[in-house]
């Protein structure tokens, strides 16, 4: 037997005004997801993960993929990260606490990460 698939006309929020455009929420599939380009969006929402200490004395932000974002050297401004993951880490330091999950970070997780990248000069 064939399935028929059903489509219906979308029904207007509940506050809309008559006349006014309706906005549609809908999911995106894991594709879509997939499909974003997410080495173009702002470091402040791509979700720090961490910093990297180097051998020569380099620092360097790296994101939940452990991919880099930003790198600066003690004393000097910060540059966008090459995206090769580095050579020579000797410590690796996390700012996420054990209670964050991939999707909220809790407060004081936030207020970290915000002070990072402030002292950093990538955020203000």
């Amino acid at each position: 037997m064939h399935d028929q698939e059903t489509t219906t006309t979308p029904k207007p929020r509940v506050n809309a005004r008559p006349g006014s455009p309706t906005k549609q929420n809908r999911a995106i599939s894991l594709g879509e997801l997939l499909a974003m380009n997410f080495p173009k969006t702002p470091v402040e929402r791509r979700r720090v993960y961490g910093i990297w200490t180097l051998a020569d004395g380099r620092e360097v932000l790296f994101d939940r993929d452990y991919s880099p974002l930003y790198s600066r050297r003690p004393g000097e401004p910060a540059e966008i990260a090459d995206q090769q993951r580095p050579q020579g880490i000797i410590k690796e330091r996390f700012l996420w606490a054990d209670r964050d999950s991939v999707y909220s970070l809790c407060p004081a997780t936030q207020r970290k990460i915000q002070a990072v990248l402030r002292t950093w000069g990538i955020a203000r």
